[in-house]
């Protein structure tokens, strides 16, 4: 079962019904109602972070709920999961330059992963006020694998754990991300996630 936290995010059904073409069981929690004895009963196989309002630190839940998680089960951060998961592993969150809001990105590929191709040029969605930045004192095994065209990081992997991190929306119609993504990360353990 792969658990989805909800953030008062305004998509996070969408996000739902993209995680659904590749999860036969989706539970959809929202983040006011996690606590250790509901992750206790849930035992998901898979977590997904969503998206929503704000900064990670506005929520301390998120910080038990990682150090529950990492290193045992495949997790997945959308925009705020993505920046909560930088934050956890030791990258700094700043004001983005450019705020984007619905607004289309080309995305640019950095690093070789088993999530996206090389030869196809991604458009991604962004609802992003935030950026992460990388720092001197991260975790050592964080590769940043995607980039937009100005640099700013748009999703990053763990070497050693099945680890995805996403800046933008996948599950928007206005980009061409496609399911596999999703199905590449299901697939992802701790002995195949590569140097």
């Amino acid at each position: 079962m792969l658990l989805l936290i909800d953030f008062d995010d305004s998509y996070i059904f969408n996000i739902k019904y993209w995680l659904e073409t590749t999860f036969e069981e989706v539970c959809l929690v929202n983040f006011s109602e996690i606590n250790p004895i509901l992750l206790k009963q849930l035992n998901p196989t898979h977590l997904v972070l969503g998206p929503g309002p704000g900064n990670p630190d506005d929520y301390p839940i998120i910080p038990q709920i990682l150090d529950r998680f990492v290193g045992k089960i495949p997790i997945l951060g959308i925009c705020l999961g993505h920046q909560a998961l930088g934050l956890y592993f030791g990258m700094k969150l700043i004001r983005a330059l450019c705020p984007h809001h619905g607004q289309v990105s080309q995305l640019k590929i950095v690093s070789k992963s088993p999530y996206f191709r090389e030869d196809i040029d991604y458009r991604i969605v962004r609802y992003n006020s935030l950026q992460l930045i990388e720092t001197n004192t991260q975790c050592k095994d964080i590769q940043i694998i995607a980039t937009d065209s100005h640099d700013q990081i748009m999703s990053f992997r763990h070497r050693k754990f099945p680890i995805l991190a996403l800046q933008f929306h996948p599950e928007s119609v206005g980009g061409n991300i496609d399911y596999k993504i999703i199905h590449n990360w299901k697939e992802t353990d701790h002995n195949n996630s590569q140097p």
